[in-house]
């Protein structure tokens, strides 16, 4: 499974000290440790410390002066303002405050890029507004030209999609997508690996004794739910489906009281979703059953701030933001460093969160 490649230790160090002299944690005049105190500091080699100091002093931020050691500079080049990078995004509920995936993503994002001494950029372009139509407004700024994240997953791109990254490759512009399907896989992107948690979520459903097992899926996912069922031997048979929308509420809901009140008899319920979630615990309770006494649930893609809204902690697959984020930024470094497009897709494996909501089947304790 691919995973995320860490930046070079010089590059981390470069970066930290970078920021502290932005910041003004280390002044002008201000003599930096020996390269022994420092290389003891980062538990690294001396030879990885002068490294971090030649860039440091190539790009202005430190003089090395002879027999006396490294100072930070005094030169404008240290003063200059801290560098940003682009992200652009829709959002599937209309607000990003409400967008449970991308707020999180973006204080992660923020916190990150800050420790590496650049900030983040946020432009939320409404459906009728294509990327080329914002460049054309606005040019290509120098947020975008020191790297452009695109959530895809939103409603960012639904239509001309190559004819806009390409325009992206013709400015040189280093651009790394959060896609919404598995459709392309020739341009740089950070993902989920909702595939692999759709077989976990089913795994974890079998070790507690359950077998009638009903899957409420979203459309993107479909196909990947129904390759986990076969794997494991499940059956994929119409009656044991409903298609929902997953950030919709009301969706989930319906569906699981399609399920309750017209469907085969079953003792556990896999929902996509956080809102869509949601809606199925309603629709659970409303018809007299008790959650996990009498159907256990299973949640694909929960947030924290479910366990606030429910009565009990919700068990299920949770997004690892923090890796995304990470991940992210480090492709962008990769195209920057390279000076090129970077085609590689990198999969972060979903967390499982141990809830209250799914418990070993009764005949099973």
């Amino acid at each position: 499974m691919p995973t995320v490649a860490k930046p070079v230790k010089y590059r981390q160090i470069y970066e930290e000290l970078s920021h502290r002299i932005r910041c003004g944690a280390l002044k002008p005049g201000e003599q930096l440790p020996s390269t022994q105190e420092l290389a003891e500091y980062y538990s690294t080699s001396i030879l990885t410390i002068r490294q971090a100091i030649t860039h440091l002093t190539r790009d202005g931020f430190t003089t090395a002066i002879q027999g006396k050691g490294t100072f930070v500079s005094a030169h404008e080049k240290a003063k200059a303002e801290v560098p940003a990078i682009q992200f652009f995004s829709g959002s599937f509920h209309g607000d990003l405050s409400r967008d449970p995936f991308v707020g999180p993503l973006l204080l992660n994002l923020c916190s990150q890029a800050a420790r590496q001494g650049a900030s983040v950029n946020v432009t939320v372009l409404p459906p009728h507004q294509t990327l080329s139509g914002y460049v054309r407004e606005y040019g290509v700024t120098p947020a975008m030209r020191n790297g452009t994240i695109l959530n895809l997953s939103s409603e960012l791109l639904q239509t001309n999609r190559e004819a806009e990254l390409e325009l992206l490759r013709r400015e040189r512009v280093p651009y790394v997508v959060i896609p919404l399907d598995d459709a392309a896989t020739d341009i740089p992107q950070v993902r989920s690996d909702g595939r692999n948690a759709w077989g976990f979520a089913l795994r974890r459903l079998l070790d507690y004794g359950h077998r009638d097992i009903m899957l409420l899926p979203g459309h993107n996912s479909y196909a990947d739910v129904q390759e986990a069922c076969r794997s494991l031997d499940l059956p994929v048979t119409p009656e044991r489906f409903q298609l929902i929308t997953p950030w919709e509420e009301e969706s989930g809901r319906a569906a699981a009281w399609r399920l309750l009140q017209g469907g085969p008899d079953f003792s556990a319920v896999l929902v996509a979703g956080d809102r869509a979630t949601m809606g199925a615990i309603r629709a659970i309770q409303e018809s007299g059953r008790r959650i996990p006494d009498d159907i256990s649930l299973f949640s694909y893609d929960r947030y924290a701030w479910m366990d606030a809204a429910s009565p009990m902690k919700i068990t299920g697959m949770q997004q690892d933001i923090d890796a995304m984020a990470q991940a992210l930024l480090h492709l962008l470094e990769e195209q920057r460093l390279s000076g090129s497009e970077v085609p590689r897709s990198i999969s972060i494996p979903m967390q499982f969160v141990a809830g209250e909501s799914c418990i070993l089947k009764a005949e099973n304790l």
